[in-house]
């Protein structure tokens, strides 16, 4: 009773309960939970609109998988973020989850001994934002080219990368959703526009400076107090001009805070800069708020320009998105395009901007430089590609 008592009395989320089979094993557990799925799904009425509910389950097994009434928690809450992070309904923990939370909590305290446990000396300020010094992160630029032709260019993506001391190569898909879960974004993403900043001076000094340079906001980014005055002060602190950059945020992102937002970004842009919304065709927005956001550029994911040339249906979807945008007088890039084919296909829709590694994969330091210098010029791109050596 002791065990049953102590898991019930553990604090859960406010959207969280628990449920405690006694002599049960895994197959039945599964059984229950989809049950309560099953039920949570049905549908509600509620001042005459219809809801519905979904619900992520996890399972742990004691003696099996915990030594503990803690222990027991601790992963079935594991298992159930599992379930939500993978879509699946039910999750199981087992060995799988097991690993991947160890990788997690690995990379959460290498990130941690970069932005916060690293001595002081060589921080700095600018712009009025404290900034860690590090030598692990890097920033690389995709190149945008927007005429096809000659390969000069629309803009560059600015993209991070971490080369950690602890971990190795880490990719950002693997260690930005942890940086987000941890409150660790709003530190990275100040030094990554620290650098792309003073990067885009020397460009400008050179005379190379492209178009447009993208910079990534994450979505946590946007409740951050002071976010805007932030992201001028460093710009400005670096002899940059915000008219050079362009704001790049994903669709799911946004819609999670649509009304911060369109406050946001509208200030923003009254500073000049651009806006482009990334991944455009995952996160559901809606077509009023596409008017409502002061956006100039769509950006359509890659998983609809991967299957163009050979499926109908996204071929059908990213004519459209192109014509919808083209309609609102928004420009579009095409993400990720690896084929002559798909970039005929979107040349003949009347695509404007390509990138992929059809042109370019993101390129660091001497690298970008001769790509950008090459490409000021108006060479082919082919000639462009060849001195680079891609």
């Amino acid at each position: 009773m002791l065990f049953v008592n102590q898991i019930l009395s553990r604090a859960l989320g406010g959207d969280e309960f628990a449920v405690l089979l006694p002599d049960t094993g895994v197959e039945e557990a599964a059984r229950v939970a989809r049950k309560i799925s099953v039920e949570l799904f049905k549908e509600l009425s509620i001042d005459q609109h219809k809801l519905y509910l979904s619900c992520s389950a996890g399972i742990a097994v004691f003696p099996d998988s915990a030594n503990s009434y803690d222990e027991a928690m601790s992963h079935a809450d594991q298992a159930m973020y599992f379930a939500k992070q993978n879509h699946l309904g039910v999750s199981i923990f087992g060995a799988e989850i097991a690993g991947q939370e160890n990788r997690r909590f690995a990379i959460v305290e290498a990130l941690n001994a970069v932005l916060i446990a690293s001595p002081k000396k060589g921080a700095f300020k600018l712009g009025g934002v404290e900034h860690f010094s590090t030598d692990e992160f890097m920033m690389c630029f995709q190149p945008q080219p927007q005429h096809y032709k000659d390969g000069r260019l629309a803009g560059v993506e600015s993209l991070i990368r971490w080369n950690s001391t602890r971990l190795g190569s880490v990719l950002p898909a693997e260690f930005i959703p942890v940086a987000e879960s941890f409150g660790f974004m709003p530190k990275i993403s100040n030094w990554c526009l620290c650098k792309v900043a003073e990067q885009a001076v020397v460009w400008e000094k050179s005379g190379i400076r492209p178009e447009k340079i993208s910079f990534n906001l994450s979505a946590t980014q946007l409740n951050c107090v002071g976010l805007v005055e932030d992201m001028l002060s460093i710009i400005c602190a670096a002899d940059a001009k915000p008219g050079w950059f362009e704001i790049e945020i994903t669709e799911t992102a946004m819609m999670q805070n649509i009304e911060s937002a369109v406050v946001i970004f509208q200030e923003l842009s009254d500073s000049g800069m651009t806006i482009a919304m990334d991944d455009f065709g995952t996160g559901y927005s809606s077509l009023a708020y596409l008017k409502k956001l002061p956006i100039n550029t769509l950006k359509i994911d890659i998983e609809f320009i991967r299957g163009i040339s050979q499926y109908q249906d996204d071929m059908t979807l990213v004519r459209s998105m192109i014509a919808m945008s083209h309609a609102l007088g928004i420009k579009v890039v095409a993400e990720g395009v690896e084929t002559q084919a798909q970039l005929q296909l979107l040349k003949d829709e009347g695509c404007d901007i390509i990138q992929g590694y059809l042109y370019s994969k993101p390129l660091f330091d001497d690298d970008v430089r001769t790509y950008l210098e090459m490409a000021s010029t108006g060479h082919p791109k082919s000639q462009v590609l060849t001195d680079v050596g891609l």
